[in-house]
């Protein structure tokens, strides 16, 4: 006994698009979530432009205390200014600057503040690459300036492996 198959030819054109058509509406539907994904990407749990002029805040009464006046003695730190964290360079020769500003006491009617640079990294090829060079600077240097002039006192409490606390005790600045 022999089988038949019996294909009608009429609709099978029809079949073909509207299963392309389902194929690519799949297809589409799965590239907008993943691009809805990607855009809604977790932000960065460090701001590394914050951390840098966080570091460079603490840094100034340190490197600024260094100054000496005519005598040799050293002079008070002065008040810490206002910083901002710039870029400057083209191509594959970035760097990037922490800038300090001063206003001119004589220069009243325009106020303008002047920038001065406080920190600076060496030629990089990304403003990317500076910024994290620049914060690897100031940690360096805070980390080399910790021990003379950042000061634990009163009793230290342990936080089970993860570092430690401070409790000021009576007579503690």
């Amino acid at each position: 006994m022999a089988f038949q198959v019996i294909i009608d030819l009429k609709n099978i054109g029809e079949q073909i698009v509207t299963a392309i058509r389902s194929s690519i509406e799949g297809v589409s539907t799965e590239l907008v979530a993943n691009t809805a994904n990607l855009v809604k990407q977790e932000p960065q749990a460090l701001d590394i432009r914050a951390q840098i002029l966080d570091n460079a805040r603490a840094l100034w009464p340190i490197i600024d205390g260094k100054r000496k006046d005519h005598f040799g003695q050293f002079k008070h730190p002065r008040v810490t200014p206002e910083m901002q964290i710039i870029a400057v360079g083209t191509g594959t020769t970035v760097r990037a600057l922490v800038t300090r500003g001063e206003y001119n006491p004589n220069d009243q009617q325009i106020c303008s503040p002047r920038h001065f640079v406080f920190l600076q990294t060496e030629d990089t090829d990304s403003i990317e690459n500076a910024q994290r060079k620049l914060l690897e600077m100031t940690m360096l240097m805070l980390n080399g300036f910790l021990s003379t002039n950042v000061y634990i006192i009163g009793a230290k409490v342990e936080m089970n492996g993860h570092g430690l606390y401070s409790v000021p005790t009576t007579g503690c600045q």
